[in-house]
């Protein structure tokens, strides 16, 4: 009986050992990066950084300090309508049909949504860019709009994370 156990025991050491030393893939890391990103309530709120490389987060934190010179209203407003932007870019990945292009060291995750109303047809696209940095982060997001048709054509991109 206490072979046994001490079998079950080795086992069950090994397996957390192996489960533990299992690096996340960028679709994982996404996921979830976009549940906390969906829980904050402010830029300040640090529950995002783990899954940004560190040159995101210092364009975070500038993004964050440059809101400081504005008054309380003003700087919640602001703060609110970012927020709003940046959850917004991030709703436009499906996983189950991104493209994930993957090197050693870092990875894409695109996808292409086109909606087509009235005359008009507009194109979304939205890469996300990892690179490994201790385990795959999240180094920048890109949004670009592009809609053709009846009320003309017009060409956007928010890029977020970005120098």
């Amino acid at each position: 009986m206490k072979k046994v156990i001490s079998f079950l025991s080795i086992i069950t050491f090994l397996f957390f050992i192996t489960a533990c030393g299992q690096e996340s893939d960028p679709r994982t890391v996404y996921k979830d990066f976009n549940q906390a990103l969906n829980s904050m309530t402010s830029f300040t709120d640090k529950s995002i950084d783990t899954y940004l490389t560190k040159r995101a987060i210092v364009q975070k934190t500038k993004g964050a300090t440059a809101l400081d010179n504005l008054n309380k209203d003003q700087r919640k407003v602001v703060e609110r309508m970012g927020l709003a932007m940046l959850k917004n870019t991030t709703t436009w990945i499906d996983l189950e049909e991104a493209k994930l292009e993957q090197t050693e060291k870092t990875a894409i995750l695109s996808t292409k949504v086109i909606n087509k109303t009235g005359g008009d047809t507009e194109t979304n696209t939205v890469q996300i860019n990892f690179v490994k940095e201790g385990g795959w982060k999240i180094d920048s997001l890109i949004k670009a709009s592009e809609t053709k048709g009846k009320s003309g054509d017009s060409k956007m991109s928010e890029a977020l994370f970005r120098d």
